[in-house]
């Protein structure tokens, strides 16, 4: 079920997304929901240092690196359609940013911000706990009707442990913080998050 809400924030229509990060489709998708909201920003659930990564992308053709998981992750991806590195929906926003000079920022925590969250949350031993845990998914068979199913079960075994779900809770608030900071700048914002973090962010938006 694709995940899609418009919230009435502080005078400015927040139009929150949820993409599946890697589906080709998803490109064709927010650059269609770009031209009906011509927005005055475009939001990305991403880390400021991922901006950087797809601009050396678009611009140099550079390869991206993957932890094992990930790659686990889109090859079971590509069993409900085409499936590309970087996100096409990424790449798709940052060239519509650079071609109709849409202001494009990134609200999901950088990554020092995420480095001192983590430390804070996560102890060594349920670091090894995860770890091992996250082993075994490897190795697990997947068999849903659609992507959005199965990403919803990668999320609940991928981040099963309390500690990981806290990790998953404050990048929601981080992320719902800098829109409701951006809603104050701008009439209409398209903001696409991670399919995972679109419950978490539209509650804590609906609560303001």
């Amino acid at each position: 079920m694709k995940k899609e809400r418009v919230l009435r924030v502080n005078n400015c229509d927040i139009h929150l997304v949820g993409v599946i990060h890697g589906l080709e489709r998803e490109g064709e998708r927010v650059k269609y929901l770009f031209e009906e909201i011509n927005p005055g920003c475009i939001a990305l659930g991403i880390p400021k240092e991922d901006i950087a990564t797809i601009k050396k992308f678009v611009d140099d053709g550079i390869e991206f690196d993957m932890l094992p998981e990930q790659k686990r992750f889109f090859e079971i991806l590509s069993h409900y359609g085409k499936v590309s590195i970087p996100p096409p929906d990424l790449v798709a926003l940052y060239k519509l940013s650079e071609e109709k000079g849409v202001d494009l920022e990134a609200i999901d925590m950088d990554d020092e911000h995420y480095a001192d969250v983590f430390t804070k949350k996560v102890s060594l031993i349920n670091f090894i706990r995860n770890s091992r845990r996250n082993k075994k998914l490897l190795k697990r068979e997947f068999d849903f009707h659609s992507a959005e199913e199965f990403v919803e079960e990668w999320e609940k075994r991928y981040n099963s442990m309390k500690s990981f779900r806290a990790i998953e809770k404050a990048r929601e608030e981080n992320m719902a913080s800098r829109l409701l900071s951006l809603s104050d700048r701008y009439e209409k914002i398209l903001a696409v998050v991670p399919y995972q973090r679109f419950d978490g962010i539209a509650e804590l938006l609906s609560r303001d």
